[in-house]
């Protein structure tokens, strides 16, 4: 078996093909510049003249996907950015855990619209199942 792997190391220099690959290999300099306060619009624009070539909508949407896998991830960004360490920008939170969820409004309950408006009765509400039974 050959140890040595050339054609790998080969692909890792390779650019990536697709437009999202493209967006997810430069990842680290644009959340860089999104966290230095940069708007999108110049990331993109400085980004499409370092040869991008992905329409702005198209890198919106990427930038989204790559910000919640992110979340998903409790990946933060570093706050000393320096372009030398870009590949140490991002590290995972010390602290993260199943109850530090970004968009957890603590617990689910299905049905609290419904016991919230029988709360408000403000009329005659007829309860078909009345709890003593049918009588004749």
């Amino acid at each position: 078996m050959n140890l040595q792997f050339p054609h790998l190391d080969q692909l890792e220099q390779q650019a990536p093909g697709t437009a999202s690959g493209r967006v997810a290999a430069a990842w680290a300099l644009i959340k860089a510049n999104l966290a230095a306060g940069k708007k999108p619009r110049e990331v993109y624009e400085a980004a499409d003249q370092d040869g991008l070539s992905v329409p702005y909508a198209q890198f919106r949407v990427y930038v989204h996907r790559l910000r919640k896998r992110d979340l998903r991830l409790g990946l933060r960004a570093v706050p000393n950015y320096s372009p030398q360490r870009v590949t140490h920008q991002i590290q995972p939170r010390a602290n993260a855990s199943a109850s530090d969820k970004p968009f957890s409004r603590g617990e689910s309950d299905p049905l609290r619209n419904v016991r919230e408006q029988r709360a408000k009765k403000s009329s005659f509400d007829y309860d078909p199942f009345p709890p003593d039974g049918l009588t004749e």
